[in-house]
């Protein structure tokens, strides 16, 4: 789906998650608002965007946290509105959005296993 910022600032990230609102998902894009989670699958076509123009759009916005799931590398950069860096991920992701209850746990030995199916890195 579309992420509009601004009428002219407009992105689709790979997935993106929204805050519910009164308890239920967004109908609209109005609904929506600002996302909580933007993720981007890199490739080589992408790369230079991802990791250079969305990521400060991202920040910019104040979107809570962005990643980029590298598959070639296999692993998860994870930014946020006030780094300089990203924190690179191998082991595992936990991801606590505010109001969430309990983290959600991607370990990625496992992910990466159910990607590519046991394939080596390359």
């Amino acid at each position: 789906t579309d992420v509009i910022f601004s009428p002219r600032t407009l992105v689709q990230p790979d997935v993106v998650v929204v805050p519910l609102k009164d308890g239920t998902r967004p109908r609209t894009q109005a609904e929506a608002g600002k996302p909580v989670l933007a993720v981007e699958i890199v490739s080589p076509g992408s790369a230079r965007t991802d990791r250079v123009r969305k990521r400060a759009l991202y920040q910019r916005e104040r979107v809570p946290e962005y990643w980029i799931v590298d598959p070639d590398a296999r692993v998860i950069e994870r930014w946020r509105p006030d780094d300089n860096r990203p924190e690179i991920l191998v082991d595992r992701i936990i991801w606590q959005p505010a109001g969430a209850a309990e983290p959600m746990t991607i370990e990625l030995a496992a992910f990466w296993e159910e990607v590519f199916g046991g394939a080596t890195a390359r």
